[in-house]
């Protein structure tokens, strides 16, 4: 399956800009699905095709709270 260079760099900026979304909303998937006007399942979908979990986001939330 070949992919055009356009292709790869929507690609690329569909994943940075969930896990933008994702890294300011802790984590919170509905939080971040609604900032980005999205349906959570929408956006579940989006974080399934990019290989994209919310855990990490949350740990690294938690994280940030616990060295504040």
């Amino acid at each position: 399956h070949v992919r055009s260079r356009r292709q790869r760099q929507m690609c690329i900026r569909d994943r940075d800009y969930i896990r933008h979304a994702l890294s300011r909303h802790g984590g919170n998937v509905a939080q971040a699905a609604r900032a980005c006007d999205k349906h959570r399942r929408a956006f579940w979908a989006l974080m399934r095709k990019h290989g994209i979990e919310a855990a990490p986001f949350r740990q690294a939330a938690l994280a940030r709270r616990a060295g504040d």
